[in-house]
């Protein structure tokens, strides 16, 4: 530096050297010329140095150079591009463009304290194109005015100095340069030459109203003394090697940067307002990495001061960092809150950063760093986004309207620590939308706030890679060891380094949105899977409500979810929870283990998040308090299991259960689709159902041990397999309870372990209104009931069954109570298999029978339609009692219906059948009692028809009625045989008669009788052959108004050791 603060050049016109600041800079040639062409006669010539001027620079040399730095008005001016005249009075320079558009050359273009520039312009949509070719920055510490447009392009530098006012109806300032070209055809393209000085402003830069003004450099610096303010327009801050306007009639359509350039920085620390305009800082860095390409500290204002919004955009590009630090404002008086997006590749809230987007009428919109779950394409997404602890971001709604939307995006890492409000308007309207996301990794420990008081809470999504919900965490940033660089570098990778691998949400900041009624919706989501482990998200914390209205909370996952003694709870208010995984994956598992849900009334929904993948579920112990359940679970692994609850697990629900369970797999493999067990309990206030399917080699569709199930209403249980599996449904040592609706059963398919069932109850207890059983499966037996106690408290007791092998199967210590009727139906078709029998019903001996008793009718309806060795009834150490109802019998079939040790009691005992190939209805220890009828209508073509045996009896209050048919030969259509010491006992009230026709050629009786004693208290006793035979009875005593023995014979076989009474 000369240390005399003075320096001399050569003045041409005085032609010698002369005194000036040391920072004063000479034109040459250009300094002269520029007089000549815009000066008139009759002013002093700008450019020329007066004699005062001389003299005053030899006084003042030795003062510093600011006073002698720069002209006081633009210098060396040349008309390139139109027509116009430019004047000089004293401090101020006139500038008359004749013309839309005029481009001028200055040597230099600067503007003192108390000088002005004034641009007449035939119109608003007028441009001014002032382009600096010489050295030196321009200061404007003066007045700059126009009617129009003005650019101001200098590569060296613009500094808009404090005190300084521009006022115009637009105004671009820049450090690139534009070709005379590009400006004359209205490509207004501005490009870098070369090395740009800095645009620095710490003025009042203002324009018309719908104006615009925009800022163009390597880096541009709006300082705290500076204001910005274009009503209804547009403010720009652009950055980049290239950038394009687009220009219409005066309106600023867009800024378009393109390019990226080295260097670059946008600076805001003052005010730049727009209200019900737009405002964009734009920069395209260059090898910036961590460097700070957009910094806001100041206020960027677009209000909405009508129904119009206003916007705000940020843009960083592709590298660097793009900090707010700063107000951002976009309130609206008397609508919604405006928008503001951010985008860049690293964004930083830091902790004195505020985003207001309050509205009157709703809250407004703000993006950071990618749209909605990152899937706006229109939007970048940024790598990192940070808001810091004591940033703040306001969407609210102040009186009416819906809260607005508030979004925190990246595709690596978001650090999400400060507080976001989307509440509804306080006379109406529902919670905004929040969501704190990144693809990869998320700390979130920050609080949202999307209640509503007057409406609906709104909802709160995260959806990292991979959650861990944790009780605590180091809500610091890492220390990073980068090196001898920049100290802002080491601070921004700081940062944006995150505190784990794996994402962790604070389980106090879900809870504080739970308490307001804000929904809350956790998700993780990786398609490709190489960003995550298993994209899981873990329970490692209670979710705990406490306050507040209704909420929801959603945990979706790409992969599994898991919690190990943590629990989920609600005290006031209901929370809906839903657990929802595999959205990627194919397998996948939501595992509650030894965990309290307690939701208060709310409802547990868990399923899997993609249909077309498998999920299970998993419910080890704990304890279950919920509203409506819905458990849709299923796999396709070898020995899992679609729904397992088990370890005592405790479930109680207000509402509607739904269980469904699925084992499917195109491997062909897979446990079953539920399986209920190990002491754990079911209580429902609702309608309850259990849903099973099978599409695998699974070994059962469903299984209940050791369970208790009990509901207030209806309980399903709906079982279908499509011919791979290998058992249907096992219900053992469970009680199973309907206080007041009915339990039904529905199992369908094929089932290939012929040694298996399609329904199996044994040691359990079963009641409801009515129980209902429909059994249609193939392969094995249809429902075996065994040492079980089933009963019917207000209806019916129904078992349809349809199967190729056994149909319906009850054994052991069973009892079967129905307040009206029992209804047993069983079918078996095509069997080749031996015992298929189509209702078998077995007691274990004379001490352990099952037993069956109903308030209406028993009927047994039985159809075997087989090949091989089976009952269509059998019948064994029974009691059988229609209290006030009649029993019947119906078969038909293949095979007959062997009864023994049975005991059949009812208003009137009916028997139909129709045998091909066996004896059609055979009673051994039997006793039929009758307060009405005794009716049976039987025939077998070959055998008998009817055959009643051993220490056995029949009693009726009023008529014992008996045809039967035959044809075969040496066969007798009606058998009766008591014996000897204790001979069988026929009573009635009134008449008895048994007709047999016999078509055969018979060599033995129609009817036979020894043993046998009968009693007609009332009425007749006739026994009407009909056929190739007579009557034979033996050791009988008959006691009748009237005996009749009518044969219709050729063969006249009589009575023989019969008395008649």
């Amino acid at each position: 530096m000369n240390s005399k603060l003075y320096k001399l050049i050569f003045c041409r016109r005085l032609g010698c050297l002369i005194v000036v600041g040391e920072f004063t800079r000479t034109y040459g040639r250009s300094f002269s010329s520029f007089g000549k062409k815009i000066i008139n006669d009759n002013h002093t010539r700008a450019g020329k140095l007066s004699h005062l001027a001389i003299l005053t620079g030899l006084a003042l040399g030795t003062l510093p150079l600011l006073v002698f730095a720069h002209p006081s008005l633009p210098l060396n001016g040349n008309i390139v591009v139109g027509q116009g005249k430019m004047d000089v009075n004293n401090t101020t320079l006139t500038v008359t463009q004749q013309s839309d558009k005029l481009a001028i050359n200055w040597g230099s273009f600067d503007i003192a304290q108390g000088n002005s520039v004034i641009y007449n312009q035939p119109g608003q949509q007028s441009i001014a194109l002032n382009r600096v070719i010489g050295r030196d920055v321009s200061q404007i510490y003066g007045n700059l005015k126009a009617n129009g447009q003005v650019f101001l392009l200098n590569p060296n530098g613009i500094l808009f100095g404090k005190g300084a006012q521009v006022d115009v109806g637009g105004l671009i300032a820049s450090t690139k340069s534009m070709s005379n070209h590009d400006f004359i055809s209205g490509c207004y393209t501005l490009t870098s030459q070369k090395q740009e000085g800095k645009l620095v402003n710490q003025a009042n830069l203002r324009t018309t109203a719908g104006g615009y003004i925009v800022l163009i450099g390597q880096q541009v610096d709006n300082q705290p003394s500076g204001v910005i303010d274009t009503p209804q327009g547009q403010v720009a801050l652009a950055s980049g090697s290239r950038v394009i306007l687009n220009l219409d009639r005066g309106n600023l359509l867009g800024v378009q940067v393109q390019g990226e350039q080295v260097n670059t920085l946008l600076q805001n620390g003052g005010l730049i307002r727009a209200d019900e305009g737009v405002i964009q800082l734009t920069a395209q860095g260059k090898e910036m990495l961590m460097n700070t390409v957009i910094d806001n500290t100041g206020i960027l204002q677009a209000r909405g001061l009508s129904e119009r919004n206003g916007v705000i955009f940020l843009n960083g590009g592709n590298e660097g960092v793009v900090s707010q630090q700063g107000m951002i404002n976009v309130n609206s008086q008397q609508g919604r809150g405006g928008n503001v997006i951010l985008i860049g590749e690293n964004i930083h809230l830091v902790a004195a950063s505020k985003l207001m987007h309050v509205g009157t009428r709703g809250g407004g919109e703000v993006v950071v760093g990618g749209g909605w779950q990152g899937k706006n394409k229109r939007i970048k997404n940024a790598r990192s986004v940070v808001m810091d602890k004591g940033a703040n971001i306001d969407v609210s709604s102040a009186h009416q309207g819906p809260g607005g939307t508030a979004v925190l995006w990246s595709e690596h890492y978001t650090g999400f620590y400060g507080d976001i409000h989307a509440r509804g308007g306080s006379l109406s309207g529902d919670g905004g939308q929040v969501e704190t996301s990144s693809q990869r990794n998320l700390q979130s420990f920050g609080r949202v706030d999307a209640s509503a008081i007057m409406g609906n809470a709104g909802r709160w999504l995260l959806d990292p890679a991979e959650v861990n919900i944790v009780g605590s965490g180091a809500e610091s940033g890492v220390s990073v060891q980068i090196g001898d660089i920049p100290a802002g570098y080491v601070k921004n990778a700081q940062v944006f380094t995150p505190m784990a691998n794996v994402t962790q949400i604070l389980n106090t900041s879900i809870n504080a949105q739970l308490d307001k009624g804000t929904n809350v919706t956790i998700t993780t989501s990786n398609g490709s899977l190489t960003n995550c482990r298993w994209c899981n998200i873990t329970l490692q914390a209670d979710i705990n409500k406490i306050a507040g209205g209704d909420a929801t909370l959603t945990l979706q996952a790409d992969g599994n979810i898991v919690s190990n003694g943590h629990n989920i709870t609600a005290t006031t208010g209901k929370l809906n929870l839903n657990l929802l995984s595999g959205d990627s994956i194919v397998d996948s598992i939501i595992t509650l283990n030894n965990s309290d849900v307690l939701l208060n009334g709310g409802d547990l929904l868990m399923k899997h998040a993609n249909k077309n993948n498998t999920a299970r579920i998993s419910i080890m112990g704990g304890r279950y308090q919920v509203g409506n359940l819905t458990l849709e679970g299923n796999t396709g692994m070898a020995s899992y299991v679609g729904v397992n609850i088990s370890n005592s697990a405790n479930i109680s629900v207000a509402g509607e259960t739904r269980i469904s369970g699925e084992s499917s797999n195109a491997n062909q493999q897979g446990w079953c689709g539920i399986d209920i067990s190990g002491d754990s309990v079911f209580a429902g206030k609702g309608n309850m159902s259990f849903t099973m399917t099978s599409n695998s080699r699974s070994s059962l569709m469903g299984t209940f041990t050791n369970a208790t199930i009990t509901g207030d209403k209806n309980i399903t249980f709906q079982a279908n397999t499509n011919g791979s599996s290998s058992g249907g449904v096992d219900f053992t040592n469970g009680s199973l309870v309907s206080k007041s609706g009915n339990i039904s059963f529905d199992i369908n398919g094929e089932i290939i372990t012929q040694t298996s069932f399609g329904l199996r109850i044994q040691g359990s207890k079963v009641s409801g209104n009515n129980v209902k059983v429909e059994i249609n499966t193939k392969g094995v037996d249809g429902f075996l009931l065994r040492d079980s106690h089933v009963t019917a408290t207000a209806g019916n007791i129904s078992a349809n069954t349809t199967t190729t092998h056994k149909g319906l199967w009850i054994s052991g210590d069973t009892d079967l109570n129905a307040s009206k009727n029992i209804n047993l139906q069983g079918v078996t078709s095509n069997s080749t298999t031996v015992g298929a029998d189509a209702i078998k019903i077995s007691g274990n001996s004379s001490s352990v029978q099952v037993n069956m008793a109903a308030g209406g009718n028993i009927s047994m309806v039985a159809v075997n339609k087989g090949t091989e060795v089976g009952s269509t009834i059998s019948a064994d150490y029974t009691n059988i009692k229609a209290q006030g109802g009649d029993f019947n019998l119906n078969i038909s079939g293949v095979k007959g219906s062997p009864f023994s040790n049975v005991n059949i009691s009812a208003d009137n005992i009916i028997l139909n059948g129709n045998v091909s190939d066996n004896d059609a209805v055979v009673m051994t220890n039997t006793f039929l009692t009758a307060k009405g009828d005794i009716k049976a209508n039987l025939s077998s073509p070959n055998h008998k028809a009817l055959y009643f045996k051993g220490n056995g009896g029949m009693s009726a209050g009023l008529n014992l009625s008996v045809a039967v048919n035959t044809s075969g030969a040496s066969v007798e259509a009606v058998t009766m045989t008591g014996i000897a010491s204790n001979r069988m006992n026929v009573t009635v009230g009134k008449d008895i008669s048994i007709i047999a026709n016999n078509h055969g050629n018979m060599t033995g009786a129609g009817i036979g009788v020894d043993y046998v004693n009968f009693e007609a208290k009332n009425g007749n006793f006739t026994a009407n052959n009909n056929g190739s035979k007579s009557i034979g009875i033996a050791n009988a005593d008959i006691r009748a108004n009237e005996v009749n023995l009518i044969s219709n014979t050729s063969r006249a076989d009589g009575v023989s050791s019969a008395k008649l009474i």
